[in-house]
């Protein structure tokens, strides 16, 4: 039987992973400016820091707090570069979905345990999001940050040297 604070970082957790997913949806149908986007990643990296908070009296695998904090660093760095932007985000939608399983994918457990962390897993190994390609008009530092999304991807899913848990264990032979 799972610990109540299991229970809560697991609700808020999937909460959150659904509210990217939802976010993610909500851009392919209604544009949305650079800003609100900006705004919608910081305030998605203060609840990540605490969904870490609530994990903090659990024990968890040594890859969560490295994960949370790669997490935590894209959302804010895009954020940033968000900001600074003046269009639509053609990318926010595959951004969000990115984001949305990268989140889905935090566990306490060990073990894959954990039925909606490891079926977010499986997904996020069976996705790959290709290089979009970059506009003329837009060809700057922005652009070049979230077009890029097969590494950034890649960042979110690479395993944490050191851990042993069930997801940093099935990608090791995918990244040497």
């Amino acid at each position: 039987m799972a610990s109540c604070s299991q229970r809560s970082f697991s609700a808020h957790r999937d909460n959150l992973a659904e509210t990217l997913r939802t976010t993610g949806d909500r851009t392919c149908r209604h544009p949305v400016t650079y800003k609100w986007i900006s705004r919608f990643l910081a305030n998605r990296a203060d609840e990540l820091i605490n969904l870490k908070e609530i994990a903090a009296s659990s024990k968890r695998p040594d890859c969560f707090l490295v994960r949370c904090d790669r997490i935590i660093t894209e959302m804010k760095t895009q954020s940033l570069m968000f900001k600074i932007g003046k269009n639509i985000s053609t990318s926010a939608p595959r951004l969000m979905e990115m984001y949305a399983l990268a989140v889905g994918r935090l566990t306490l457990s060990y073990s894959g345990r954990d039925q909606y962390a490891e079926e977010e897993d499986e997904e996020a190994m069976e996705r790959r999001f290709e290089r979009q390609p970059q506009h003329a008009e837009n060809a700057d530092r922005l652009t070049s940050v979230v077009c890029d999304l097969d590494s950034f991807w890649l960042r979110l899913n690479w395993p944490v040297d050191g851990c042993y848990c069930s997801q940093c264990e099935k990608r090791r032979p995918f990244m040497n």
